[in-house]
């Protein structure tokens, strides 16, 4: 009995919608740099061009993929598929150090 009430909660988290994100890259640059930003202004990013981008979903890369266009939209061709387990290891309590500023 207690398989088919796990069949049954997997059935129904499987209908559950959830938001994914893709990450093209990120940058840091301080706040008043930001705040000269405007139309025309480039930002450079963290990644090189033609390096996959990040499939992520509540902040876990689930994916990575390459970026193309389908039906006049931007979309993701996924060539990889994240171990998720990779991800549990490392959002373990207690195994990553905050680190302060002085």
């Amino acid at each position: 009995m207690a398989g088919d009430s796990l069949g049954a909660a997997y059935e129904h988290l499987s209908l559950v919608t959830v938001t994914l994100r893709a990450e093209l890259g990120r940058c840091t640059m301080r706040f008043r740099d930001a705040q000269r930003l405007g139309p025309g202004s480039v930002v450079t990013i963290d990644r090189l061009a033609g390096e996959p981008v990040e499939l992520l979903c509540h902040g876990q890369v689930l994916a990575r993929g390459e970026v193309v266009i389908q039906d006049e939209r931007f979309a993701i061709r996924v060539t990889e598929i994240v171990d998720r387990r990779l991800n549990a290891q490392r959002d373990r309590p207690g195994k990553l150090r905050a680190t302060r500023r002085k």
